[in-house]
């Protein structure tokens, strides 16, 4: 279901970032459920910084998730304040890296200004009409109110676990609801982003 609802629109065919993104993102919920219960959670914890610090490399809004996965964290297990450590310093390796190489060849700035002041931007949608946008946003929001609305159904007799996960799961759609209010030059295609929780959901 993930595969129909990442290509439900045209928008959502073309080439973009976000097919990436969710790539590392559902590696990064693989990461996040695997905290459950375990003693020492280190390798599993920074992977998960990494995985999204790489999201946010390659797409800009794909920041946010960082908050989902100090929240995440917090919901399939007690986080503890090194653990959060553990978490940025994993989120900003891919910075250091992609920052170090650019710096050597003397583009650091080029790297900054690329990196968040273009990327950056407040609801930045195209100037030029999208054919049937009204139409296509509704059939999106339909499937958006079909998930929300299955939650008690899905949460019946649950066990502890399942529901952490199924949690998890609604505040990633939660924080993908914030990702245009950053994000520059956005378009339809940004609702990929939408596409694991609905995948599963639906």
């Amino acid at each position: 279901f993930f595969i129909l609802v990442s290509s439900i629109l045209p928008e959502f065919i073309r080439l973009s970032p976000i097919h990436f993104i969710n790539i590392l993102l559902l590696l990064a919920i693989r990461e996040i459920y695997s905290t459950y219960r375990i003693g020492d959670a280190a390798t599993r914890i920074v992977n998960l910084g990494l995985l999204t610090g790489l999201a946010s490399l390659f797409y800009f809004s794909s920041i946010l998730f960082l908050v989902w996965a100090i929240a995440g964290l917090n919901i399939m297990r007690s986080l503890k304040l090194n653990e959060v450590f553990m978490l940025l310093s994993g989120f900003v390796i891919p910075y250091i890296f992609a920052g170090t190489w650019y710096f050597w060849y003397d583009n650091f700035a080029f790297f900054y200004e690329q990196q968040f002041l273009q990327a950056a931007g407040f609801l930045d949608w195209p100037k030029h009409p999208i054919y049937g946008l009204g139409f296509k946003l509704g059939c999106f929001a339909l499937l958006v109110l079909l998930a929300l609305g299955g939650y008690s159904r899905f949460m019946l007799r649950k066990t502890n676990q399942e529901s952490r996960k199924i949690d998890l799961l609604y505040l990633f759609m939660l924080v993908s609801a914030f990702t245009p209010f950053i994000q520059a030059g956005i378009g339809l295609s940004h609702l990929l982003l939408l596409g694991i929780p609905l995948g599963i959901f639906l």
